[in-house]
């Protein structure tokens, strides 16, 4: 109940065996040793149970640099789907502009606003945003649930999104 699906398009939910998605995650702090030794956080490790053939890249929260930003909008050029999860874009500059180009170069982009929904009212041009209102594991399963279509969310925004 307390995912929300803020707005959809016409490509979600997602098939289990969708092929060429590429999914872009903001690590938490919290996760940070994880990032540095190459494993796949939560949310990815969701999202590749659901579909294997996900390429997830992590960007670790210290290292947004516009080097960073440019080898990540090219990784996401030819996927037909990019999903991105952020945590706290709103409160990170870089982080916002990393996630604010993909979503100008890609016609299909799933934002997943991890944590809270305030990144869902500073980018809002993704053609599909869906909110957790938390980061825990079951709140990052839950996201990846409906993006591959296990149930629809119903939840609701319990706080005004700046327009």
């Amino acid at each position: 109940a307390g995912t929300v699906l803020v707005k959809s398009s016409e490509n979600f939910p997602l098939s289990t065996d969708a092929s060429n998605i590429v999914c872009i995650e903001f690590a938490t702090y919290l996760v940070s040793d994880a990032v540095e030794a190459g494993s796949l956080t939560g949310f990815s490790y969701a999202i590749s149970t659901h579909n294997p053939s996900v390429t997830c890249y992590i960007v670790h929260p210290h290292t947004i640099d516009d080097a960073t930003i440019a080898n990540h909008v090219a990784h996401t050029k030819t996927a037909d789907t990019v999903i991105i999860a952020t945590r706290n874009a709103h409160m990170h500059a870089k982080q916002a502009e990393l996630t604010e180009q993909i979503i100008a170069t890609h016609n299909n982009v799933i934002l997943a606003c991890l944590r809270n929904p305030y990144d869902a009212g500073i980018l809002d041009d993704a053609n599909t945003i869906i909110c957790t209102n938390g980061d825990s594991t079951p709140s990052l399963q839950a996201a990846v649930d409906a993006i591959f279509g296990v149930y629809t969310p119903s939840g609701t925004l319990t706080v005004n999104l700046p327009s």
